[in-house]
């Protein structure tokens, strides 16, 4: 036996927009959030920012520690690709900006420097004026300042058994 029409209560089809009761209406259309649709990301927008200085990535330098100045511009400049620093200035202030203030009050007085020290990450002043000495050239005078710190002053086992080797076929001991 078929049932009768009022006790029926679900419907065979979904409402068409005029049958249904507006808040039904607005609980089926979603909501679209105010914010604009933001772009798809580019390789240099997942670009790292430089760590400050006393972060634990910062690079370190401890200046009792010569033969490690090498190390420390290496660890600077895999930051410096890594974060696509390419200012030469940039490049010079971050690297001072990683020191203890002696030191890097010393690097800055470096004639290759070109001026005051001024944050690369400060964003209400304008950008410095292009340096006359690259990156590169101050440097080079950097390692300089510090005897023993270029590769070519450093020694290996194998250089310290020929020395030894050559003393002892002369017959000379120190």
């Amino acid at each position: 036996m078929p049932l009768s029409s009022e006790y029926q209560s679900v419907p065979t089809r979904p409402p068409t927009p005029d049958q249904a009761p507006v808040s039904i209406i607005a609980e089926l259309i979603p909501t679209v959030p105010n914010t604009p649709i933001e772009p798809p990301r580019t390789m240099e927008d997942n670009a790292r920012l430089m760590p400050t200085h006393g972060h634990h990535t910062a690079p370190k330098w401890n200046e009792e520690k010569v033969c490690e100045l090498a190390q420390y511009f290496r660890e600077l400049e895999y930051l410096f690709r890594d974060c696509r620093v390419n200012d030469d200035r940039q490049k010079k202030d971050y690297a001072v900006q990683y020191l203890t203030y002696d030191t890097g009050e010393t690097w800055m007085s470096v004639k290759e420097y070109e001026g005051e020290f001024t944050p690369a990450a400060t964003h209400d002043k304008p950008e410095p004026a292009a340096c006359a000495y690259t990156y590169e050239e101050w440097k080079a005078e950097i390692f300089k300042l510090y005897p023993g710190s270029e590769y070519r002053d450093r020694y290996t086992q194998n250089n310290l058994e020929k020395l030894i080797a050559n003393f002892l076929s002369k017959g000379t001991l120190l």
